[in-house]
């Protein structure tokens, strides 16, 4: 059934209404008065107009999984409180929906929801950042050197070797693996076939030995899935062409005795890197409920420490090149905000070729508190002023709904140019999670509208 949420700020203008579900909300049946029941938190107060999603349906004429109703409050200015605007929302109010005003595409209908609206939450902080555990999307395949078939072999002869789909070469990590295949100058084709596979895990190399033959496509993937180690990890077969008795000829000639496997994509053709691919997602959780974000700045600080791990290397040693590296050169702001703002959770889906390219468990995401900044204040004896340093401005990464407060400068004087203020409360408060992989977080997402 369709889930309902409903979100209430104090000093918004209105409620909101969130409903999603993963079958499609029905466009059949809308959100109507009959359908709410508002309760005053304080003073007079009705409900006012009902604004619908713009459409129920996507671009491609399908039923949206998400969509967002906003119901406004009608009340007099201070009928809330000394100094409340007019027809604003006040804490305290509450907004019902009752059963059945939404379905979604199989006939199902909401049960009842309500909502009662909270106080703007001061310095919203980053409570955790979240990362998914790997989707292994696509996987680095190699090919034999065709220098080890007879040349005067027709066909299309190949053996292809692929990773599979979870392990230690699943997914981006299969780039970094090498296949070399060895001829000893003491080979014989005249001895009993001997193939030896070594697989080196921490150098990330599998290493064939034809150390006599004759050898075939057959003997060949027998020795290599004969391997626990390969047969973990890889797997290997033939092209169209190639059966198992299909000859090899391995060669002790310099440019043959150590050849090593080249990457090919999904249809076999030759690549000039491994395909293998990782996507993974990292949700960061906030404190309260944020109105804006600036993602490339919190981007930023959760890809701190991956940079730090990649100074060596000049393709991603930025973290401008980083996100180009995994897919999000560009990070829109208001989209990163789960279900839009108000929301408490930022949410980055990312692809990369390279583990290395990646954040990885307890990773110290360092948040600095947002802050407009400001000059100093000189001491003032006679006003009764003390001191203040100046304060260096730092770009919030969020802005939640409570205004920045003011200050009080002296006995009498309340001011709040900044100076004197060490907090903007209407800015991200200063935090230092740590990175955990929770199975909370999907590495995928469609979008919803």
């Amino acid at each position: 059934m369709p889930t309902v949420k409903i979100i209430g700020i104090a000093n918004e203008g209105t409620f909101q209404i969130r409903v999603s579900d993963d079958r499609g909300i029905a466009a059949s049946r809308v959100i109507e008065s009959g359908d709410l029941v508002f309760n005053s938190g304080r003073g007079a107060a009705t409900r006012g107009a009902i604004t619908p999603p713009s459409s129920l349906v996507d671009g491609d004429g399908d039923p949206v999984k998400a969509a967002t109703w906003a119901v406004a409050v009608s009340r007099d200015a201070g009928a809330g409180g000394t100094g409340v605007e007019a027809n604003v929302v006040v804490a305290g109010d509450r907004l019902r929906l009752n059963s059945g005003a939404v379905v979604n595409t199989s006939a199902n209908a909401n049960a009842p929801a309500a909502g009662r609206a909270i106080a703007e939450q001061k310095s919203p902080r980053a409570v955790s950042v979240l990362m998914s555990s790997p989707l292994h999307s696509a996987q680095t395949r190699w090919s034999v050197p065709t220098a080890f078939f007879p040349s005067d072999t027709p066909g299309d002869h190949e053996i292809f070797i692929t990773a599979k789909g979870s392990g230690d070469a699943a997914g981006a990590a299969g780039n970094a693996w090498s296949m070399v295949f060895d001829t000893p100058s003491t080979y014989s084709a005249a001895k009993a076939a001997d193939i030896d596979v070594r697989v080196d895990t921490k150098g990330k190399t599998v290493t064939v030995r034809f150390d006599n033959g004759p050898v075939t496509v057959g003997s060949l993937l027998a020795a290599l899935t004969a391997n626990a180690d390969f047969d973990a990890r890889f797997t290997a077969n033939t092209g169209c062409d190639a059966v198992a008795t299909t000859p090899l000829e391995p060669s002790t000639a310099a440019d043959v005795r150590d050849a090593v496997a080249g990457f090919v994509d999904a249809a076999g053709t030759e690549a000039t890197a491994g395909i293998g691919r990782t996507q993974f997602a990292i949700e960061v959780r906030f404190s309260g409920f944020i109105a804006t974000v600036s993602a490339d700045e919190l981007l930023a600080d959760i890809l701190a420490r991956t940079v730090a791990r990649n100074r060596a290397d000049e393709a991603a040693d930025s973290v401008s090149e980083l996100r180009t590296l995994l897919g999000i050169a560009s990070v829109g702001d208001a989209s990163s905000i789960v279900g839009r703002a108000p929301g408490t959770t930022v949410r980055y889906q990312m692809e990369a070729s390279s583990t290395a390219h990646m954040p990885q468990a307890r990773d110290l995401v360092d948040i600095a508190a947002g802050h407009t900044g400001a000059t100093a204040i000189a001491a003032d004896a006679s006003a009764g002023n003390a001191a203040h340093p100046a304060i260096t401005a730092v770009t919030p990464v969020a802005t939640g709904y409570a205004p920045d407060a003011p200050t009080r400068l002296n006995a009498t004087t309340i001011d709040n140019s900044g100076a004197q203020d060490r907090v903007d409360e209407d800015k991200n408060g200063a935090s230092q999670p740590r990175i955990t992989v929770s199975s909370s977080v999907k590495p995928r997402i469609a979008a919803t509208s």
